[in-house]
């Protein structure tokens, strides 16, 4: 769910603008990033665990490297 900011989502090879208010529900082994932000984002999200499928939580390509926390944002 994007709180604050926009950018763009990649799933797949499919390409989504996001803003606040959107929602952009996954199933199991899509691959996704955010590889343009154009104002810093703020989001929250839902994590399940891959019951059965030998494997925890959610793929991620990491295209910028990991999220780092910015003091005074959280």
């Amino acid at each position: 769910m994007i709180l604050e900011g926009s950018g763009t989502v990649v799933i797949g090879d499919a390409s989504y603008r996001v803003r606040p208010g959107d929602c952009i529900p996954l199933g199991a082994g899509h691959h996704h990033d955010i590889p343009l932000i154009d104002a810093p984002l703020k989001a929250a999200y839902l994590e399940t665990t891959g019951f059965g499928q030998k494997r925890l939580g959610h793929l991620w390509n990491y295209a910028h490297g990991q999220a780092v926390p910015q003091p005074g944002r959280v």
